[in-house]
C-alpha cells in the first residue's frame, strides 16, 4: 500500500524546479556595436561576470525567482548601454561603466529580497541611469563623474532603503523613497553647468543630507517629506542657490546653508516639534518659512553686504503653541507673525 505513495512523492520531486542548481555566466566582448542577452531563472547563488570593451555595446540581462543572484558587469569607451532585472532575494549588483561617457543604465531589484544591494559608477560625459529597488533592507550606491550632462532617477519601495549619490560636473538627480527607515545623502559637486536635485520620501524615521557645490551657477534642491521624525540638513555653495520644501509629520527637523551672490529659501512645516535653522549669505538673500503645528522652533541669520542694493529679507509666519522666532541680519527686512499660545519673537538688525 506504500508503493504508490513514495513512487507519487519520486515524481513530485523530479517535476518540482531545481532551486538547487547554481548558475554561473562569464561573457567577454571586445569591438563595437556588440549585443548581450543574459538570462538566469530559478536556481540559487546565480553569477554573471560580463566585460564589454568598446563603443555603443547593449547588454540586457534578467535574473528571475533566484535566491542569491549577483550581477557584475564593466563597459568602457562610450555609449554603452545596460538593462538589468533582478527579481528574487538577496541580490547585488555592481555596474562601472568608464571613460569617454554617453552611458545608459536601467537597474531594477524587484522581491522580498533582504540584503539587496547596488553600486554604479559611471565615468563620462551625459551619463544617465535610472535604478528601482522594491524589498526590504536595500542599498544603493551611485557615482557620476563626467563633464556635465550626468542624470539620475532613482525610486525605492520597502523598508530600510538607503541612498548614497556623488555627481560632478552638470548633473540633475530625482530620488523618490516610500517605506520606513530610509536615508539620502546627496553630493553634487558641479562645477559645470550647475545642478539641480529632488528629494522626496514618504514613511517614519527618514533623513536627509544634501551637499551641492556649484561654483558660479545655478543649484537647486527641491525637497518632501511625508512622515514621522524626518530629518533634513541641506548645504548650497554657488553662485545663485534655491531651496524649496515641505515637511508634513512628526518631530521633523530641518537646517540649511546657503552661501553665494544670490540665495533663496522657502517652505512650510505642518505637524508637531518641528524646528527650522536657516544661514544665509551673499549680496542677495530670501527667506521665508510657514510652520503649523505646537512646539516649532525657526531661526534666520542672514548676512549680506552693507548697503547693497537688495540687501536680505527674511520672513517666519507660525501658526500653533509654544513657538520661537528668531531673525538676526544684516539687511534691510524682517518680518515675522505669530498666532497661538506661549509664542516668543526676536529680531536683530545690523
Amino acid at each position: 500500500m506504500k508503493t504508490p505513495t513514495l513512487l507519487a512523492a519520486l515524481l513530485a520531486s523530479l517535476a518540482a524546479p531545481a532551486f538547487a542548481v547554481e548558475q554561473s555566466i562569464t561573457l567577454t566582448q571586445t569591438g563595437n556595436d556588440n549585443q548581450a542577452t543574459l538570462n538566469q531563472s530559478d536556481g540559487r547563488a546565480n553569477t554573471v561576470e560580463q566585460l564589454q570593451r568598446g563603443d555603443g555595446n547593449r547588454t540586457t540581462l534578467e535574473q528571475r525567482q533566484a535566491f542569491g543572484a549577483q550581477a557584475r558587469i564593466e563597459q568602457t569607451s562610450s555609449g554603452n548601454g545596460l538593462q538589468i532585472v533582478q527579481q528574487g532575494s538577496n541580490q547585488q549588483i555592481a555596474v562601472t561603466q568608464l571613460e569617454d561617457g554617453n552611458h545608459f543604465a536601467d537597474l531594477s531589484q524587484i522581491g522580498g529580497g533582504a540584503g539587496n544591494s547596488l553600486e554604479l559608477e559611471q565615468r563620462g560625459n551625459a551619463a544617465s541611469a535610472y535604478l528601482h529597488q522594491a524589498g526590504d533592507l536595500n542599498v544603493y550606491s551611485v557615482r557620476q563623474a563626467g563633464f556635465g550632462g550626468n542624470e539620475l532617477r532613482a525610486t525605492a519601495t520597502g523598508d530600510g532603503n538607503r541612498l548614497t549619490v556623488e555627481q560632478r560636473s552638470g548633473g540633475v538627480a530625482e530620488v523618490v523613497q516610500t517605506g520606513n527607515g530610509n536615508a539620502v545623502q546627496l553630493t553634487q559637486n558641479v562645477s559645470f553647468a550647475g545642478g539641480s536635485a529632488t528629494l522626496r520620501q514618504q514613511g517614519a524615521d527618514n533623513s536627509v543630507q544634501a551637499d551641492q557645490l556649484t561654483s558660479r551657477y545655478r543649484s537647486a534642491l527641491a525637497l518632501t517629506q511625508t512622515g514621522n521624525a524626518n530629518q533634513a540638513t541641506l548645504s548650497q555653495r554657488a553662485g545663485f542657490s534655491d531651496i524649496t520644501f515641505s515637511q508634513q509629520g512628526n518631530d521633523n527637523e530641518l537646517s540649511a546653508t546657503q552661501t553665494g551672490l544670490e540665495a533663496r529659501i522657502t517652505g512650510t512645516s505642518a505637524g508637531d516639534a518641528n524646528q527650522a535653522s536657516f544661514v544665509q549669505s551673499g549680496v542677495r538673500v530670501e527667506a521665508e518659512i510657514q510652520q503649523q503645528g505646537n512646539g516649532n522652533l525657526a531661526s534666520i541669520t542672514q548676512d549680506t553686504v552693507p548697503d547693497s542694493f537688495s540687501g536680505a529679507s527674511a520672513m517666519i509666519s507660525q501658526t500653533g503653541d509654544a513657538h520661537s522666532a528668531m531673525i538676526d541680519q544684516v539687511g534691510s527686512t524682517a518680518r515675522i507673525t505669530q498666532s497661538g499660545f506661549g509664542n516668543q519673537a526676536t529680531i536683530q538688525q545690523r
